[in-house]
């Protein structure tokens, strides 16, 4: 019985190393995650009755060194076992456990390695006694028999690839219009189908049917669907060619981009096909090659773009018969391995790229310039854009997957009310949270008049004392003091963020006002605008989006924990009644007036318009 346990222990030991430390989804992988639970069941009974015998026979070793040793090897194996229980695929268990489990295996090593050489030092201690030596090195037949199905065993896990087999595609490869890549292992239109695969993690009794469901409502996932994306790709594709608007679909749409011949069509999101960008753009990248300089992109002069890597034999787990996955036994199959070992699954599609900017930036770097690092810390793109909420109905709060933004207009347009009000909530600090990881103190209004603000903090001050029939100075401050990127951020040339002030006497009778929305900020109109514009080559401002045409930014933002100042000249009417009421806000339309013109002609569109800061200030007047 014990030279059978030993090589139960030592085969449970190799298939559990290789399961740990190779997550390829070959066949080879897989027949390990059923023999490992199996040896490791069969060896921990063994175990028990091993050790049963031992303590009954011999008892525990009268050295105390053996002793000790003897019971730390038994209480981390027995812990191994225990923390292998659970996980048997029968049940859904926190891969935490698993986690715990392996660490636990890899203590067992060096523990179960003292022991061994405790043992050999012995044996060397009477090497004089050349027969007692002998005697105790000699290995039975039996043994010999396990130690050899352990070197072989050992020795086949070779003939499996370390990595599995991957394809990996560049997307700053489509930057000048580049045809399909030859893809080997996997064809374009399964590369398609895997980089648009959504809704296969969270149907039926899948892990992530919460999270799918936010996701399928997100801007990031619906952004094809909208009209002026579909107008700008077509204005890409007859300016510069059907093939250059993979420009636009290798962020958009990523998995049309690979899978669509798009000299013959133009992608469409209604006819079935691979629709674009699915949870494996995100849980699949690779690198990011983020440029130097961003905005030169279009121009062709740095190459910048992101890379997906794909396995083949972890994606052949999530079948290919449509979005929501194949159903009966290859279905339940698929689910068995990975709740074998969700740790393993978590590996190939949970990369350490993704919890860092580099992710978002390999598309946003364009519009949204990389930071800095300042400070001991950084606040990251997930520890704002995914702070823990309480997404929806539900009741508890988890990082969300909607990825909300300041994409307002896009939910209005798809008819979504509940995304709507979420981005709106973001947008003006109207949200809960009790978010552990964030690195910025949440603040949240508790009046019009605020002291503290989530992301804009705003005041207005008199440069002299008030008088009627005189004009006032008035200094309106704008911090940006919750943002960890410039703000505005983003496409500029789409929407228009302006101020707004208003003057307000003791009657509430209007006494002064500017600011108003309707153009974009190379438009000298005499209001207060934030933003910018794009110009081209010949320096004139690009319109309808054509930033295949940009050859410079003009942009005035806030830049993070800086103050931008606005000081402005207000008559007083010699008949006002004080004190006047100052109110300030900056505005947000997410398509300014000209562009929607162009991509919405001959629609009445009711678009909403946030207030993105507000506040407040009582002015006395001097006699």
């Amino acid at each position: 019985m014990r030279p059978l346990f030993f090589v139960l222990l030592a085969l449970a030991s190799v298939t559990g190393f290789y399961v740990e430390l190779s997550p390829t989804w070959t066949w080879w992988f897989r027949a390990h995650l059923i023999l490992h639970p199996l040896l490791g069941l069969f060896a921990a009974g063994l175990s028990f009755a091993y050790v049963r015998d031992h303590v009954r026979d011999k008892g525990w070793s009268t050295a105390k060194v053996g002793a000790l040793l003897g019971a730390v090897v038994t209480a981390v194996w027995a812990a191994c076992v225990v923390s292998g229980l659970p996980p048997l695929g029968l049940f859904r268990v926190n891969r935490n456990l698993l986690d715990l489990h392996g660490t636990i295996g890899w203590m067992l090593v060096p523990a179960f390695g003292l022991h061994v050489l405790r043992r050999t030092w012995l044996v060397l201690r009477e090497r004089s006694r050349w027969g007692a030596w002998r005697e105790r090195l000699s290995v039975p037949h039996p043994a010999r028999i396990g130690v050899t199905v352990v070197l072989v065993w050992t020795a086949s896990l070779f003939i499996d690839h370390w990595d599995g087999e991957r394809v990996t595609v560049h997307f700053d490869e489509f930057l000048d219009g580049h045809e399909r890549p030859a893809l080997t292992a996997l064809s374009p239109e399964a590369v398609g189908r895997a980089l648009s695969m959504s809704k296969t993690c969270g149907v039926g009794t899948a892990c992530h049917h919460e999270l799918t469901e936010e996701f399928e409502r997100s801007a990031h996932r619906r952004s094809p669907e909208s009209t002026h994306f579909q107008k700008i790709s077509a204005l890409l594709a007859s300016e510069r060619g059907a093939p250059a608007s993979r420009f636009c679909v290798s962020c958009h749409a990523t998995g049309v981009a690979v899978a669509v011949d798009l000299t013959v069509a133009q992608p469409d999101p209604a006819s079935g096909a691979p629709h674009g960008f699915g949870c494996l753009v995100c849980h699949s990248m690779e690198s990011a090659s983020l440029a130097e300089h961003p905005g030169k992109r279009y121009a062709g002069d740095t190459p910048e773009g992101f890379s997906v890597m794909l396995q083949r034999d972890h994606l052949s787990l999530f079948p290919a018969s449509g979005d929501a996955g194949a159903e009966g036994f290859e279905k339940s199959l698929s689910a068995f391995f990975i709740r074998l070992d969700p740790s393993a699954h978590a590996r190939v599609m949970d990369p350490p790229i993704v919890s860092t900017d580099a992710v978002c930036l390999g598309c946003h770097q364009e519009h949204i310039p990389r930071r800095d690092p300042t400070g001991f810390a950084q606040v990251r793109c997930v520890d704002c854009h995914m702070t823990m909420q309480r997404p929806f109905s539900e009741t508890h709060q988890r990082k969300p997957h909607y990825l909300v933004g300041a994409n307002v207009v896009l939910p209005r347009l798809l008819g979504d009310a509940g995304m709507e009000e979420k981005v709106t909530s973001w947008l003006t600090g109207r949200f809960e949270t009790r978010a552990l990881d964030a690195f910025w103190e949440l603040r949240q209004p508790e009046q019009k008049n605020q002291s503290k603000a989530v992301w804009l903090f705003m005041a207005v001050e008199p440069l002299a004392p008030a008088h009627a029939g005189q004009d006032l100075g008035l200094r309106v401050a704008t911090s940006n003091v919750g943002i960890g990127h410039p703000f505005p951020s983003g496409v500029i040339d789409l929407y228009d963020v302006w101020l707004e002030v208003v003057v307000l006497d003791a009657g509430g009778a209007e006494v002064w006002r500017t600011g108003k929305p309707g153009g974009v900020a190379s438009k000298d109109d005499g209001v207060i605008r934030l933003g910018g514009f794009v110009s081209d080559r010949d320096g004139h401002p690009i319109d309808r989006h054509r930033v295949w045409e940009q050859a410079e930014r003009h942009i005035q933002a806030i830049d993070p924990n800086r103050t931008l100042t606005h000081e402005l000249k207000v008559p007083i009417p010699a008949g006002a009644q004080g004190p006047l009421r100052v109110e300030a806000r900056w505005n947000y339309d997410r398509l300014n007036a000209p562009f929607v013109a162009w991509a919405y002609a001959g629609q009445t569109l009711d678009l909403p318009r946030v207030v993105i800061a507000s506040v407040e200030q009582k002015i006395p007047l001097v006699p």
